[in-house]
């Protein structure tokens, strides 16, 4: 398998990304000429000693080629900045692709263990981060560096004093630059870790903030997220501190190198110096050309500095390997047993299983229950069969073949699940119950009907096209739970799991929607607390500390299970 790094996506775009900095090289060799044929102007056509003077034609064809050499170097910018601006955002496109892709690779404990806040900054500020560092090298990799060392070299090749001057003032710019250079790497990694840290506190705050108020533990709360602000604010400042000593020294430096190009101009004729006007002037540019390189390259290293920090963070997650190893068939639909467990246990890291020895089989058609108390493993067990995750013994089988053996985009298709309440998104209730799946307005209120939705979706005067706000948070419970009945009900999997999906319905409403459940051709799962619940299906599973405790009929489980059996005396007299 080869290796993903955050720098994969560039590899098409290899030839635009070389392109760049060779189309800033031409724009470099054209600013780099001007100064010179400028101190040719001065000296040669408007000095009374030079021995063009007085010649408008020799004048008027040096104005004609710096204009001329504006224009390359103008159409070569605005090139570079179109091919930079465009494989960039292609390029960040494509990485913010190829990350979202890893996360919905990884299992929920994989990605719980690196952190669900971290992965999205990745996907955000850090690939914007990487993708301003690409655009930058492109940009100014080849000019920083080339318009420095030309604007050194050609001063030389006018005065070796003058090339003195700028490449001293060069020098001390250089130290500068290089000692705000080495304080800053290490800084923007640790300020993106405290991002992360604000990003979780702020995400705690928004889910757990009944739970923060029952409580009473907003004013601890407030003081964990300031002083995680305040940290990211500190090391922030930091930072800006450090970055703005760049300029007033570069500054100074090369205004220093100015003035002593001044001075050697006043005393030219005292020392007897070959240092014309021209040249001065032309090393006056070039020193401030020069200036400008450093600036950009300094800012060039501090995009990159940032772009590596987070290029960094983005490898390591990459590299991050999944325990869900996909096979290579496709699930084809069998006659005999559907689903079978044999054997299986499913440990956490802690001393004891969360499921332990679980083996059982359902046919094609079948309609089972699952039962037992909170902690018992019923979602564990469901999330098993959707290959959430990889049991730690034992295998699962579908249509006689391992789970492990499917293609994993296979395997989701034919199972359905519902859980209790998670699972909206922002948009409309047609979006929120098709997911992009292609089914008519009609097919869609088919669905509501059977979940018991239809009724309160049509009081809405906008009807399907209600508006879903985050996390469905403008529906009750019991709305929501119909409503992702509903998107279950709307395709008739292989395999339908309803993991305490009707928890918040009242009886007579899950009586109705249970017996959809029923009607339907897949095979079912229906996790609950309830023991109503499993009247009419074929068979019940009834765990306790993670074994099964009891299997067979709703039935039989009341004459020979009396777990069952008295917690189905108790909810007959609770109701």
């Amino acid at each position: 398998m080869k290796k993903v790094t955050s720098l994969t996506p560039l590899k098409g775009k290899a030839f635009l990304v070389a392109l760049a900095p060779m189309l800033k090289l031409v724009e470099c060799v054209c600013e780099l000429f001007v100064p010179i044929i400028v101190s040719l102007i001065i000296d040669n056509a408007l000095t009374e000693t030079g021995p063009n003077y007085g010649d408008k034609g020799y004048a008027l064809g040096l104005v004609g080629l710096v204009f001329g050499l504006a224009l390359v170097g103008f159409m070569t910018t605005m090139l570079t900045q179109y091919v930079a601006s465009k494989t960039s955002s292609d390029y960040g496109y494509d990485l913010r692709k190829l990350i979202f892709r890893k996360i919905t690779s990884l299992s929920p404990s994989e990605l719980d263990e690196f952190g669900r806040n971290k992965a999205l900054n990745l996907a955000g500020s850090d690939a914007l981060s990487v993708q301003n560092g690409v655009m930058m090298f492109m940009r100014l990799l080849a000019r920083a560096p080339f318009l420095l060392i030309g604007s050194i070299v050609a001063s030389f090749i006018l005065s070796p004093i003058g090339g003195t001057i700028v490449l001293v003032a060069m020098v001390f710019c250089a130290i500068s630059i290089a000692t705000v250079i080495l304080l800053t790497p290490k800084q923007y990694g640790k300020l993106q870790n405290e991002l992360d840290r604000i990003s979780i506190l702020g995400e705690d705050a928004l889910t757990g903030r009944r739970l923060i108020r029952a409580f009473n533990r907003q004013s601890k709360q407030q003081e964990e997220f300031l002083e995680a602000d305040s940290k990211y604010r500190k090391r922030a400042i930091l930072l800006v501190k450090i970055n703005s000593l760049t300029n007033p020294l570069t500054f100074a430096f090369a205004n220093a190198g100015v003035l002593f190009v001044l001075y050697l101009l006043g005393v030219n004729g005292q020392a007897n110096m070959p240092f014309t006007v021209g040249v001065g002037v032309a090393l006056i540019n070039y020193l401030t050309q020069s200036l400008a390189a450093f600036l950009q390259f300094t800012r060039l290293l501090t995009v990159l500095s940032r772009a590596y920090a987070s290029k960094k963070r983005i490898d390591a997650f990459l590299a991050k390997e999944t325990n869900l190893l996909e096979g290579e068939k496709e699930v084809t639909c069998q006659e005999g047993d559907i689903v079978s467990f044999k054997n299986v246990s499913k440990g956490f890291g802690g001393e004891k299983n969360v499921l332990d020895d679980i083996s059982f089989s359902v046919k094609k058609g079948e309609k089972i229950g699952v039962f037992g108390a909170t902690g018992s493993g019923k979602s564990v067990l469901m999330r098993l069969l959707c290959r959430e995750y990889d049991p730690s013994e034992g295998e699962i089988s579908i249509y006689g073949s391992p789970i492990s053996s499917y293609k994993l985009s296979s395997l989701k298709k034919s199972i359905s699940y519902c859980g209790a309440s998670s699972g909206f998104f922002r948009g409309s209730i047609r979006d929120n119950i098709s997911l992009g799946r292609s089914f008519s307005d009609e097919e869609i209120l088919l669905a509501l009907e059977k979940a018991q939705a239809k009724g309160f979706v049509l009081d809405y005067e906008d009807g399907l096209d209600h508006e879903v706000e985050d996390k469905g948070s403008n529906f009750s419970g019991g709305q929501k739970q119909r409503l992702l009945l509903a998107r279950s009900l709307l395709e008739e999997a292989d395999i339908a799991i309803y993991d305490d999906a009707m928890s918040a319905l009242d009886n007579l409403t899950e009586k109705r929607v249970r017996d959809s459940l029923l009607a339907s051709k897949s095979t079912t799962f229906i996790v609950s607390q309830k023991v109503s619940s499993f009247v009419s299906t074929d068979k019940v599973i009834v765990l306790q500390d993670g074994r099964i405790y009891a299997y067979g009929t709703h039935e039989e489980l009341l004459k020979t299970c009396d777990f069952y059996a008295k917690v189905n005396d108790i909810q007959r007299r609770q109701m």
